[in-house]
C-alpha cells in the first residue's frame, strides 16, 4: 500500500563537516529530533573510526536542516592513555 503524501515524513538534510571532509545526505526522519539523533549517531561513527585507526583528536560541525529550521552540533572525540 503507498502512503499518501500527507503521510510522507519530512526530509531533512544532514551534513558532517571538519577540516578534512565534508559529507551532506538528505533524509526521511518523523521529526526533527530523530533526524538531530540519526545525524549525532553517525558523527560520532566517524569519530570513534578516526581515532580507533589513525589520530587521538576527531571533531566535526553536525548540521540538520527541514529547509526553514537549521540546528548545529558540535560533535568530538577523543582517546588520551592514562599514566
Amino acid at each position: 500500500m503507498k502512503a499518501r503524501a500527507s503521510e510522507r515524513m519530512p526530509n531533512y538534510l544532514i551534513s558532517v563537516v571538519n577540516g578534512e571532509f565534508a559529507v551532506e545526505n538528505e533524509e526521511e526522519h518523523a521529526d526533527a529530533e530523530a533526524a538531530i539523533e540519526q545525524a549525532i549517531k553517525g558523527a560520532l561513527a566517524v569519530g570513534s573510526e578516526q581515532v580507533l585507526t589513525e589520530k587521538p583528536f576527531f571533531a566535526a560541525e553536525v548540521t540538520v536542516s527541514d529547509g526553514n529550521v537549521r540546528q548545529r552540533f558540535m560533535v568530538a572525540v577523543g582517546v588520551s592513555p592514562i599514566k
